[in-house]
């Protein structure tokens, strides 16, 4: 009776090392796998499309507050007459040519307008400025700021806040301080891009970290699976060990 109490509780443990053994080995091959997957993820650096800067009731408040009053002249020190060069330089980069364009179609309603900011910003004033203040943007970025402040310019063109003013300082300190307005925005634009690709490689490294944590678990698997193996192995041995003096005895 003992025997068979024996030799059953035998048999529910060897089936009960074959179902922990076999959870512990397929635990142990999807721990490894997402360790795998965690220790591989590698940040997204690409600095994607930078969102496009537009003319909203944001600038518009900005540049004509409510309620109307006298519009004062702002004092650029970013873009000065003293500036100018001589042009016995090399030629202008066309892009800034384009720029100054746009830029004058805000003055295009009268030929003295036209004529007054033609003496006040040329293309290399434009050119200089840029290049001495936003060149260390880099190549790519640069290119994004200066394509994208023409066709700022293109896109307000028509619009008449602007040319409401007849004064023509007033309008062209508020021309300056869109200017402005708009280059803050991009290089906000810029260091909220810069803070993603900071937060996404945070991230990477925090999934790397815990991947290689996460390696521990599978090696605890895999030893809880040997050790079902190991004890699978023991009883195995037991069973044969029990059959031997029967068969002995019934040779004999």
């Amino acid at each position: 009776m003992i025997e068979k109490i024996e030799n059953l509780l035998i048999i529910i443990s060897r089936y009960f090392l074959i179902i922990i053994g076999s959870l512990a080995l397929i635990g142990a091959v999807f721990m490894l796998l997402y360790s795998i997957t965690l220790i591989i993820d590698s940040p997204n650096t690409s600095p994607g499309k930078l969102p496009k800067i537009s003319y909203d009731n944001t600038y518009k408040s900005k540049l004509f507050p409510k309620p109307k009053q006298q519009l004062e002249s702002l004092s650029t020190n970013s873009i000065s007459k003293s500036t100018q060069d001589q042009d016995t330089q090399q030629p202008v980069d066309k892009r800034y040519i384009e720029l100054h364009s746009s830029m004058s179609k805000q003055f295009n309603d009268s030929q003295d307008n036209i004529n007054k900011f033609f003496a006040k910003i040329t293309p290399r004033i434009l050119e200089q400025f840029l290049e001495d203040n936003y060149r260390y943007l880099g190549l790519k970025d640069f290119d994004i700021l200066v394509t994208g402040l023409t066709t700022f310019y293109d896109e307000i063109s028509n619009i008449s806040d602007f040319k409401r003013i007849g004064d023509f300082d007033s309008r062209y300190n508020l021309v300056l301080e869109t200017l402005e307005m708009y280059l803050n925005d991009f290089k906000e634009n810029l260091a909220s891009r810069q803070a993603q690709i900071d937060r996404n490689i945070s991230k990477s490294a925090a999934n790397n970290a815990k991947g290689y944590a996460n390696l521990i678990n599978v090696l605890y698997g895999l030893a809880l699976y040997a050790a079902a193996v190991l004890y699978l192995m023991i009883f195995k041995v037991e069973i044969n060990l029990r059959r031997i003096p029967p068969a002995i005895k019934d040779e004999n």
